[in-house]
């Protein structure tokens, strides 16, 4: 049910504040696992080419609860044009809670209407990283 809720709070947002995009589920770019880990910077070459930003899309709370490491958090209800944070990304990937989490592709959709270029969504996002036993940050113990 909070779920339900949250969801359509987000959309009512989104609605709410006239963004509304062109940009369906079938547009969206999504990265796995290993090549996040290629974009981010496995051998530091490609990231030194093409800096990538790693982008927490779920609230405060739920970020200062665990978060991939070196992410940083902009809930997706604060996505703006021209943000100083994304100004230096070649690449900017979001991610959200799991595979049945809307956030992430929620932001995916708003980063595009904005303008934003080389956007991707790490669909499955801290469930996949967990499922993977990697490293997570800021969790409590």
């Amino acid at each position: 049910m909070c779920r339900r809720i949250c969801v359509f709070g987000l959309w009512c947002g989104l609605v709410g504040c006239g963004f509304s995009s062109q940009t369906s589920d079938l547009d969206i770019q999504t990265v796995q696992l290993g090549q996040l880990n290629q974009m981010l910077g496995g051998d530091g070459e490609w990231q030194k080419k093409s800096p990538t930003v790693l982008v927490d899309v779920r609230s405060a709370a739920r970020f200062a609860k665990g978060h991939i490491p070196d992410a940083m958090n902009i809930p997706v209800l604060e996505l703006k044009a021209a943000d100083p944070r994304l100004s230096h990304a070649y690449n900017i990937v979001v991610y959200a809670s799991g595979w049945t989490d809307a956030l992430s592709g929620a932001a995916f959709k708003k980063l595009i209407a904005l303008g934003y270029q080389n956007v991707y969504d790490f669909r499955g996002g801290l469930e996949v990283w967990n499922a993977q036993g990697l490293e997570v940050e800021g969790r409590e113990e």
